[in-house]
């Protein structure tokens, strides 16, 4: 799986950021290797910040997650 791309369609986009938010407030849930993905800054949370680089990464503000 690669890393940002929480719903595993091979895509990173606003529906993996979408599923981090959810995850965030507690209406959806990872398994393991969706969080893996979803952890974006790779520090062992998954939340808002998470989400936020997988937005900048599709609008291209930044170029590498």
């Amino acid at each position: 799986m690669k890393i940002g791309d929480v719903n595993n369609d091979g895509q990173i986009n606003s529906s993996d950021a979408l599923l981090i938010l959810q995850y965030s407030v507690g209406s959806y849930a990872l398994n393991g290797n969706a969080f893996t993905a979803a952890d974006t800054n790779r520090d062992g949370k998954v939340n808002s910040s998470d989400a936020l680089i997988i937005l900048q990464f599709a609008v291209g503000k930044i170029n590498k997650i």
